[in-house]
């Protein structure tokens, strides 16, 4: 009989051990990692929240604490941020400081306990553009993990399709959102207190060592580069500076310009780690068919063709969803084209477009028409490139920048000066290849 006690009573202590490991094991390491959510959240954000909670494990941190306040943002980013709150070997709490609206909803949802402040809300997800697609998406995305945190699937459903109805808690129409003592009555949200200082309290962590994870310099560079409209204007001015150095003679400023803000727009890419070495590639690989037909291939076939699409397929991989991807690809070439006409029409009469566009050391060695082009009146040469109308020449043995009286001039071309503009040589194709 006292066997039996003695094994009961070992069992018994078995069994509370193992029921008070699971109610202290955020107070076993007395430091805490708190990430910060409080702007609009993007791939940027998703690759600092990755980071946090990587760094948190590594470092021995007893938990990691979320707060949150947003209005929302990419539904891919708060995706990735969900992925990492459900890899994390730590306990990560998610706390509601505000608002978890949107996509803000989803990353709270993730918390393996969801906490929120009093009148701050959550919900109000619909995703943007709303189709069907994109709303059953998102709202799978809800259901599955409000069951992975045991919560009410209906009601983390509701938040993104307005079609669902749940009587007594919102009617058919209307998006849910969520008060925090609604929250908390719905079994949303696991406690409601004050600060960040009554978390931890409530979660034995009140003497822990609080350490706050900073972004780094480069991921607020990569956070910029990657927003939509910061990505349109790099790719606008990429692309307005090579174009201007196509139809330019000689390497200048805004071409230089150009393949900076290029190399900013696809570094903030990689950053992220939305776009990868092979879709940079791709583009560059685009560009480089692009020149060779525009300096090499007379005429316009295959090889512009898929440079062309080799540009277009790279962009519209590098962004995080089709819907971005046309918004930014469709107003970069709109505005390039446009300000390219612009350019075309008014820049080439600008004093200052003058000292930029030709090489210093030219203007310093031969300053003056007469000295600079004058003897080449008349003499007859040959096109070293296509004259598109811009090109290179070759004159007595000496090459030349120089611009076709017609719109084009195939390579190796037997051409006439027949008169200087300025600093510009104006050539015609000779009498003899007409003959």
């Amino acid at each position: 009989m006292k066997r039996k006690n003695c094994i009961f009573f070992i069992i018994l202590l078995l069994i509370l051990s193992l029921n008070i490991k699971s109610i202290t094991c955020y107070s076993q390491n007395p430091q805490v990692y708190v990430i910060e959510i409080n702007n609009e959240i993007d791939m940027g954000l998703a690759t600092f929240v990755e980071r946090g909670i990587r760094e948190a494990l590594d470092n021995g941190a007893g938990a990691v604490v979320i707060t949150i306040d947003t209005f929302g943002g990419l539904v891919a980013a708060a995706t990735r941020i969900k992925d990492a709150i459900l890899a994390s070997s730590l306990p990560v709490i998610t706390y509601v400081d505000g608002r978890a609206l949107s996509a803000g909803a989803l990353i709270a949802l993730a918390g393996e306990n969801l906490v929120m402040a009093p009148g701050s809300t959550i919900g109000g997800a619909e995703p943007i553009p709303d189709t069907e697609k994109n709303i059953s998406a998102l709202r799978g995305e809800f259901k599955s993990i409000a069951e992975e945190r045991g919560k009410n699937s209906e009601i983390a459903s509701a938040m993104v399709d307005k079609d669902i109805f749940i009587e007594g808690i919102i009617e058919e129409g209307k998006l849910l959102t969520l008060s925090s003592s609604e929250a908390l009555k719905y079994g949303i949200a696991d406690k409601v207190t004050n600060s960040l200082a009554d978390v931890l309290a409530e979660y034995d962590l009140a003497n822990a060592k609080i350490y706050r994870v900073k972004a780094k310099t480069i991921e607020n560079f990569a956070r910029l580069v990657t927003h939509p409209i910061v990505s349109g204007i790099l790719l606008t001015l990429g692309f307005l500076g090579l174009f201007i150095e196509i139809t330019t003679p000689g390497w200048g400023i805004p071409g230089t310009l150009g393949i900076l803000a290029l190399g900013s727009f696809f570094s903030g890419y990689l950053l992220t780690g939305i776009g990868s070495i092979g879709i940079v590639l791709l583009f560059f690989v685009g560009l480089f068919l692009l020149a060779l037909e525009i300096f090499v291939v007379p005429g316009f076939g295959i090889t512009g063709i898929g440079g062309i699409l080799a540009i277009l397929a790279s962009l519209f991989l590098i962004f995080p969803s089709f819907e971005i991807a046309f918004q930014v690809v469709s107003g970069t070439f709109l505005a390039t084209f446009a300000l390219g006409l612009l350019l075309l029409k008014f820049l080439p009469r600008s004093p200052l477009w003058r000292k930029i566009s030709l090489p210093t050391e030219e203007k310093l060695v031969e300053p003056t028409f007469s000295f600079k082009y004058g003897g080449l009146l008349k003499k007859e040469g040959i096109t070293l490139t296509p004259l598109r109308p811009v090109g290179t020449i070759e004159v007595g043995g000496r090459r030349y920048d120089a611009k076709s009286e017609s719109s084009y001039l195939v390579k190796g071309a037997s051409i006439q000066v027949i008169r200087i503009e300025g600093n510009t040589i104006i050539v015609q194709e000779s009498k003899d290849n007409n003959n």
